[in-house]
């Protein structure tokens, strides 16, 4: 896959019904390497949601007992903010605006897929 493959991949994902938006925030930096979607504050909810990510791993000695954080859900009254891991550097954030809406694993094999991509870019 191309670089242009991941802008589609990208576009794509962020389509998905119920999604207001999607961004890949690369995580040392807490930069947006590519924000998508309708929502026109994906971007900002992006670039400041990777400090929670951030934190859980600060804390991680207290939910080693649980295994690895897989995704992180912020559960907002006018929507929820998603957290994974997207490639070894890089989280996908979506912006939920349906609750319920959003078939989950396929969601992740997607993103484990474009996490792949970015890895190899």
């Amino acid at each position: 896959m191309t670089e242009g493959q991941f802008r589609v991949e990208m576009e794509a994902m962020a389509q998905t019904p119920g999604l207001g938006g999607c961004a890949l925030v690369e995580v040392d930096s807490g930069m947006v390497l590519y924000a998508a979607g309708s929502d026109t504050n994906t971007h900002n909810i992006a670039e400041a949601s990777v400090g929670f990510w951030r934190l859980s791993q600060r804390l991680d000695a207290y939910t080693e007992s649980l295994g690895p954080l897989h995704a992180q859900s912020l559960v907002h009254s006018r929507g929820q903010v998603i957290i994974m891991p997207c490639g070894g550097r890089a989280l996908m954030v979506a912006l939920v605006r349906a609750r319920n809406s959003i078939d989950w694993v396929d969601w992740k094999q997607r993103v484990s897929a474009l996490g792949d991509l970015v890895d190899s870019l």
